[in-house]
């Protein structure tokens, strides 16, 4: 068990999408470790946050500003290969998701669905397997 919360990064643009991601992280029951979440609007600002603070993960929104396709996912990864990274997306962008799985991020997370619901467990599960 952790000694201190797990810090998420979440990198999304869009301040409705990132106050959703922040209520899905907050859900489920409250315990001693819970999730310390900081907000990136754009990967140039996240990779700087990413280099200079401790982030145990991070969540990702493959349509940023000025990024395009699995960029975003490419360049976290050089910084920090071994962090766990979950996506974010949009409808549209499934498949786009689906092959950064298999390039090695966690999950995938089509924004809005229910399956956000399950956000902070795969958070959760990320975390674990990386220990």
């Amino acid at each position: 068990m952790r000694k201190r919360p797990a810090r998420v990064l979440v990198i999304e643009s869009d301040e409705d999408d990132a106050a959703l991601i922040d209520s899905y992280l907050a859900g489920g029951p409250s315990s001693e470790d819970d999730l310390h979440v900081a907000h990136a609007p754009r990967l140039s600002s996240a990779c700087h946050l990413i280099e200079s603070q401790g982030f145990d993960a991070v969540l990702l929104d493959l349509a940023l500003p000025q990024t395009v396709g699995l960029d975003g996912f490419h360049k976290i990864r050089a910084i920090r290969p071994s962090m766990p990274v979950i996506i974010l997306t949009g409808k549209k962008d499934e498949q786009l998701a689906a092959r950064a799985v298999k390039l090695g991020a966690q999950d995938y997370f089509i924004k809005g669905s229910p399956d956000c619901l399950l956000l902070k467990r795969a958070v959760r599960y990320a975390l674990e397997k990386k220990l």
